[in-house]
């Protein structure tokens, strides 16, 4: 169900926006996006505690029925002038269109540099942040929430800053490479600064969503870099590698934490040392590093 959501605003920048702002508009829309990672945090955690957490998600669908109806009166697919309706009649087959979209290596290296800097926010703010604080920082959890849910805050301010200035700058490489080199920066520093404080690990996490939101711009140059009669099939297969790697790492983060825990268990829970995730966690830096050369390959082809 994500997935058409996200897809279908992609499809809707594409098609009401110029190109020299398509990376601003993708940027407000994920910090939007983003604001539900904030709100499913603690706020969501208080009202469970209110009133049940059955009670809690009818809230939350009523609010959707209500977005729904506003999408239902007030969106349209494109504008009236737009010579995308005209395209859509005359019909482009959907193997043809697809083999397009796959031909095109941009939408291979943007899928693989958007996919890796989004990671943290699928693994670490979504599974093993909060675990990670209790256990080797022993931070409280209600605390632990909230600095994992920094990472959203970072990505809420960095969106669309980062498409801003690439935008009002005209280039894409050089903050998709900013951003790159110091989400890998970050993300050392989370692992292998001995005992940081609450303040600092604040930060930290901050920065990992600010830095890593810079993957932001992958979604831009897609949409720029193919037809817009196949900006949905292309987008589809930059998406396939953004959320299918993702599926193969989480677990994979779970068996290298397992590679050589102790199996202490404390409080039916199972307890793993700061070398256990350190381990686990180097699947972020390797992940960072492949990101770049994926950068790489793609200012060869694109400029």
């Amino acid at each position: 169900g994500n997935a058409f959501c996200f897809l279908s605003c992609m499809m809707l920048i594409a098609r009401w926006f110029p190109k020299s702002k398509q990376a601003f508009i993708v940027g407000l829309m994920i910090t939007i996006g983003m604001l539900g990672g904030v709100v499913a945090q603690r706020p969501f955690s208080i009202l469970s505690e209110w009133y049940g957490w059955r009670q809690a998600l009818f809230i939350d669908a009523l609010i959707g029925v209500f977005l729904f109806v506003l999408i239902f009166l007030f969106v349209q697919d494109a504008p009236s002038k737009n010579p995308f309706k005209e395209k859509q009649k005359k019909g482009e087959p959907f193997w043809k269109g697809m083999k397009k979209a796959a031909s095109n290596a941009v939408n291979l290296y943007c899928g693989m540099y958007t996919c890796f800097l989004n990671l943290p926010l699928m693994i670490i703010s979504a599974v093993w942040g909060t675990l990670f604080l209790t256990q080797v920082h022993h931070i409280p959890s209600s605390k632990a929430s909230l600095i994992v849910s920094m990472i959203c805050i970072g990505t809420i301010f960095g969106s669309p800053l980062y498409g801003f200035v690439s935008d009002k700058i005209g280039r894409r490489f050089l903050p998709m490479l900013f951003g790159g080199v110091f989400s890998l920066i970050v993300m050392l520093g989370i692992m292998f600064i001995p005992s940081p404080s609450e303040g600092l690990l604040i930060l930290l996490f901050f920065l990992l969503g600010f830095f890593t939101s810079s993957q932001v711009i992958g979604y831009a140059v897609i949409t720029e870099s193919n037809p817009k009669e196949i900006s949905g099939r292309s987008m589809w297969l930059a998406a396939f590698i953004i959320m299918g790697i993702p599926a193969i790492l989480q677990p994979l983060t779970g068996k290298l934490l397992d590679w050589k825990w102790d199996g202490m268990i404390i409080g039916a829970v199972p307890y793993y040392s700061q070398s256990n995730y350190i381990t686990a966690f180097s699947i972020f830096p390797i992940a960072f590093i492949l990101a770049l050369f994926a950068l790489y390959r793609l200012n060869k082809i694109h400029t």
